[in-house]
């Protein structure tokens, strides 16, 4: 039985992972921000694409379904308009010597956060690559 994109992310046992599955299981999932909270699901993505809106600045709320060895990036884009943030990251959220990355701030800017998870409750957050256009 060939996993699903779901049983890729959900870890579904006695599932067989083919190459396009193992492809498409981590491609970048646009995932809308509507209010000024945003919470990650890993268990229906691993790479995710958030649109800063006027709903900001936000908050990038504790993930649910992170475990040990999940990798991934979250790409972080600005509204045509600009200037959104992210000023409160849930306690899962760690950040080398505490500090939270700065975003760019310039209308439809990208940047790429990479964390890796090695547990369900202390994801880390590599060095923020800024300003891509």
């Amino acid at each position: 039985d060939v996993a699903s994109n779901g049983n890729i992310w959900g870890g579904t046992a006695n599932k067989i992972i083919d190459a396009a599955g193992a492809q498409s299981s981590v491609a970048v999932t646009a995932q809308a921000i509507s209010t000024a909270t945003f919470t990650p699901n890993f268990a229906n993505y691993i790479n995710f694409s958030i649109t800063l809106s006027s709903a900001c600045p936000c908050t990038l709320a504790n993930p649910s379904g992170a475990y040990n060895g999940l990798a991934g990036f979250i790409e972080v884009i600005q509204d045509g308009s600009g200037s959104r943030t992210i000023t409160t990251y849930g306690s899962t959220w760690k950040f080398s010597g505490g500090t939270k990355p700065t975003l760019s701030t310039t209308a439809s800017a990208k940047d790429v956060l990479p964390f890796f998870c090695d547990s369900s409750t202390f994801c880390m957050v590599g060095a923020i690559q800024t300003a891509f256009q």
